[in-house]
């Protein structure tokens, strides 16, 4: 089964900037698509052209945004469902990047 996947999936250097925008397109249309996060993850890199990078950004940004009114408080209390856990970190990702950042600036 894993040969049939692998051979149904493309390269990340095959995708052309229609079929990218396609992507994002299906994610923000259907949470059916959630397995479209790790591709377009991946083409935020040096390496990926400029037009790609804005492109998986734009989705990026646009499927995650919604989310972040759902997070409690990183002050709250009460226990985290798993589902809930997962956007908490994710809130918290940037502040844990700044403190990565300004710990690297200083050594």
């Amino acid at each position: 089964m894993a040969s049939i996947l692998s051979k149904k999936q493309k390269k990340k250097e095959n995708y052309t900037l229609k079929e990218l925008k396609s992507l994002g397109s299906d994610l923000l249309s259907s949470r059916a698509h959630i397995n479209n996060l790790p591709l377009l993850l991946s083409f935020i890199s040096p390496e990926s052209p400029p037009q790609f990078v804005v492109e998986s950004l734009l989705s990026l940004q646009s499927f995650f945004t919604p989310l972040l009114s759902q997070l409690p408080s990183s002050s709250s209390s009460h226990l985290l469902l798993p589902n809930a856990l997962v956007k908490t970190m994710i809130r918290q990702r940037p502040r844990q990047m700044k403190t990565l950042k300004s710990s690297s600036e200083l050594g």
